[in-house]
């Protein structure tokens, strides 16, 4: 296993000798839900900091989430998910004050033609080399002339548009630097294809998968599943427990799903219509004609906005942040 000095990390104030003062491990909102751990989590808007003291097991594990993409509008794609950035086994983290920010998801396509935004990255630390980051999801796409969408953490699915077959934004989160120990989850939104009946936008890219095609219902492409992150389930932290159980498609299976992409929207006055619906940890329904129920991205998962036509689309998620260290 690697073993992270501060120096190396570099993503502290004071980490690897500031803060180490014998000030016991804060921030964020701290419970204890009786599992062996102790977990701090942090949400948006945030402008705390985590304390790692000298006094306290100096070995954790951290999931961090960016801010979902929001849907497009106008026959609209899913956004993408946030990226999301997990341990892959328990790390040394030096005693140091640690800066978290925490992105908001992203706003949908305010109406007519218009995709939505890249939702907010999500860090953890604020030095050098390298903090942990996971990049916000990419905004969903609409009909022309913005049908593109836009990347980010996972992709933007593609709106519909004549021709094709065009290919959904890419899920840069792989890619992204981040320190040894810490896996990288990001897919690229769904693509649009050719010969494709009616309208049929594509679902956004999920942490766990890509985004689904429409189909030639016509429908609207699914959204990418989320991943699922054993040790960080939704009932310990508060503020997630209300989404288990879930039996929405955007629900988890193991309670333990993040980054779902949010589902494309579909009208059509020629036959039966499909919407998309969000992606596992997350992700917005879109919309059909009609089609009740939500079309945000969920927040705390960074979930995809779901598309929308003409609007009634959804933003993306707000992440988090959780650090957890046994007790």
């Amino acid at each position: 296993m690697t073993i992270f000095t501060g120096n190396w990390f570099g993503f502290g104030r004071g980490a690897g000798g500031g803060d180490d003062t014998g000030s016991s491990t804060s921030g964020g909102t701290e419970v204890t839900p009786g599992d062996g751990y102790k977990y701090h989590y942090f949400t948006y808007p945030n402008t705390d900091t985590f304390v790692q003291g000298d006094d306290t097991p100096g070995t954790v594990n951290m999931l961090v989430v960016a801010g979902g993409g929001g849907g497009g509008s106008y026959y609209g794609a899913g956004g993408g998910a946030g990226g999301v950035v997990v341990d892959n086994g328990a790390f040394p983290l030096p005693p140091g004050t640690y800066p978290i920010p925490v992105g908001d998801g992203g706003a949908k396509g305010p109406g007519g033609s218009t995709s939505g935004t890249q939702g907010g990255d999500t860090t953890f630390g604020d030095g050098t080399p390298t903090p942990v980051v996971a990049v916000g999801g990419g905004g969903g796409g609409a009909y022309l002339p913005n049908g593109g969408g836009t990347p980010g953490g996972s992709g933007g699915g593609v709106g519909s548009q004549p021709g094709g077959p065009w290919t959904g934004k890419d899920g840069v989160q792989p890619t992204t630097p981040n320190p040894p120990n810490f896996n990288n989850y990001g897919h690229p939104g769904g693509n649009y294809g050719t010969n494709l009946s009616g309208y049929s936008p594509a679902g956004g890219g999920g942490a766990g998968g890509p985004g689904y095609s429409g189909s030639t219902v016509p429908g609207g492409g699914d959204g990418g599943n989320g991943h699922a992150c054993p040790g960080f389930e939704y009932p310990l932290i508060p503020v997630i427990a209300p989404y288990a159980p879930d039996s929405s498609p955007a629900g988890s299976p193991t309670n333990n799903h993040y980054g779902g992409g949010g589902g494309a929207a579909i009208y059509s006055s020629v036959g039966p219509t499909r919407h998309g619906n969000g992606g596992q940890g997350g992700g917005g329904k879109g919309q059909s004609s009609p089609s009740p129920g939500p079309k945000n991205g969920y927040d705390y998962l960074g979930g995809g906005g779901g598309g929308g036509h003409p609007g009634d689309n959804g933003d993306g998620g707000s992440g988090i942040v959780i650090i957890k260290y046994s007790v």
